[in-house]
This record gives structure tokens, sequence and C-alpha cells, in this order.
């Protein structure tokens, strides 16, 4: 019995964080565009925001590695991103 495999991929990209447009590659039609949200589920003000905006997730004092195998709180639509993967 032939097995047809069908592949797909899922692209996740930071909207961007200067308060405006969303940004590339997450403005393409094809991307999820991912905002920020403050602990409050507002969203953060730095997030950039409009129609391509296809979620928001937390965004604002992350818990993230840092240098020297520290820790460090840290805040953008790159920390949301994750989380929409997840």
């Amino acid at each position: 019995m032939d097995t047809l495999l069908i592949l797909s991929t899922v692209i996740i990209a930071a909207a961007g964080n200067d308060s405006g447009k969303v940004n590339y590659p997450a403005h393409y039609d094809e991307v999820i565009a991912v905002a920020a949200l403050d602990k409050n589920g507002n969203l953060a003000h730095f997030s950039s925001r409009g129609q391509e905006v296809d979620g928001a997730v937390p965004g604002v004092d992350i818990y993230s590695t840092h240098f020297n195998n520290g820790y460090a709180k840290m805040s953008g639509t790159s920390q949301a991103s994750p989380f929409m993967a997840g």
C-alpha cells in the first residue's frame, strides 16, 4: 500500500516593538504575527499592532536565559512568540 506523506510548516514571527505597523516577516499573510500582552492582558505599549496580528500572548517581564548562565526579565514580541509556538 502506498503512503502519501504531507509535510507542512507553520511560521510564527514577532510583530515588532515599535508601537506601529506589523514588521516583516510577520506582515506576510502566510506568517502568524504575534503581539505582546502586559500582565493585565492589555496590548503592551510597545507592541506593533494592526490587522495582520493573528494573536497576542504574554510578552512583558518574561524570564529568559541571559549572559553568564543567568536569567533576566525581558519584554518584547520576541518573548511572546515562543508562547504562541508552544
